[in-house]
């Protein structure tokens, strides 16, 4: 499986860059940036760290080089993401999911106390793409730059997240809990077989 999944990472890397390599603006180039193919890459990065995450160092001077690492991506004093754009846009991820699964593990215990909040990661992985399909259409996000627009984004779909579990999911989990009357199917059965017997 970790093999597997660094192998569709790669793959997807592979299709993202020659499709805006060599198609860009076109039809198909258009077809493909609203598809889930993008974000392949990231997806199976989380299953490859999912998977081999056990057998990964954890020292805390990966976890502070991996920040490094990303912010000399994300911030490119060197200008080096003018020779491919495409491929650059996912380096920065790397040490970027490093971090995050690290701080994840051996952030601070007073981040335990989350676990006690609702749990709004099924309304998030729902809403985040609305959220962000909404800034987009109404030109939110060109009003904004890029760190204050990511935490606004988070904040409105947490949000909504959060009146979606309470209004939706939490309602809808308690209906699950409803036992059904077993007697009841035990009646219907033994009415059935004295009609057959009769």
């Amino acid at each position: 499986m970790i093999l597997c999944s660094f192998a569709v990472s790669a793959f997807s890397v592979l299709i993202s860059f020659l499709t805006l390599k060599f198609l860009p603006g076109s039809v198909i180039g258009n077809l493909y940036l609203h598809t889930f193919l993008p974000q392949m890459f990231y997806f199976t990065l989380g299953i490859f760290w999912a998977k081999a995450w056990s057998k990964s160092p954890r020292h805390i001077v990966l976890f502070l080089s991996s920040v490094t690492l990303f912010l000399f991506f994300k911030i490119d004093p060197l200008h080096l993401s003018s020779l491919n754009s495409t491929l650059w846009s996912f380096l920065w991820f790397i040490p970027l999911s490093y971090a995050i699964v690290w701080f994840g593990y051996n952030g601070p215990k007073i981040l335990w106390q989350l676990n006690r909040l609702d749990d709004i990661s099924m309304g998030i992985f729902i809403w985040h793409m609305v959220i962000i399909n909404i800034f987009l259409y109404t030109g939110i996000d060109k009003s904004l730059s890029d760190y204050p627009l990511i935490l606004i984004l988070i904040a409105v779909t947490a949000a909504v997240a959060f009146l979606s579990y309470r209004i939706v999911e939490k309602p809808a989990l308690k209906l699950c809990s409803i036992k059904t009357n077993k007697p009841v199917k035990l009646k219907i059965a033994s009415q059935w077989q004295r009609a057959v017997l009769m």
